[in-house]
């Protein structure tokens, strides 16, 4: 019963080194042919002349690509600048008009609108806060 497990073994054996070969012999025979095809002249003078039918067209839709792009940025530029500028200026002249009036004894201090103040009370008391206890509520309750 061994004999005959090792003799199929030896024959499956065989059989597999000689596929190997086998394959191995094909896969050289394929890179031998793709490098005669790459290495001929024709597959050289045919690369050559799609290059030159190719190129020109290739470049024109470079360009053209590229003339898209700074266009669109140019655009997109355009567009948002204007409103950037105009923060900054308004920005810097209300600081130039606060700091001229502070200068001459304005009242520099903010008006809170009641509105801001209600939030405030409604946040604190979404925190968990007894307002009415901690005494938050004192300047509304005694008017």
């Amino acid at each position: 019963m061994n004999e005959e497990n090792n003799e199929e073994l030896n024959e499956q054996s065989q059989s597999l080194t000689e596929q190997n070969s086998q394959s191995n012999m094909s896969q050289q025979a394929s890179k031998k042919v793709a490098n005669r095809v790459l290495n001929s002249k024709e597959s050289k003078k045919a690369l050559r002349s799609l290059l030159k039918t190719l190129g020109p067209i290739l470049i024109k839709l470079g360009m053209v690509l590229i003339a898209l792009i700074v266009i669109i940025g140019i655009i997109m530029f355009v567009v948002s600048m204007p409103g950037m500028a105009m923060e900054k200026l308004k920005k810097m002249l209300t600081t130039a008009g606060n700091s001229i009036a502070a200068f001459y004894g304005a009242d520099t201090t903010k008006m809170i609108e009641d509105e801001e103040i209600y939030e405030s009370l409604d946040y604190l008391k979404q925190m968990g806060y007894e307002l009415k206890d901690m005494r938050f509520l004192d300047k509304i309750y005694d008017r």
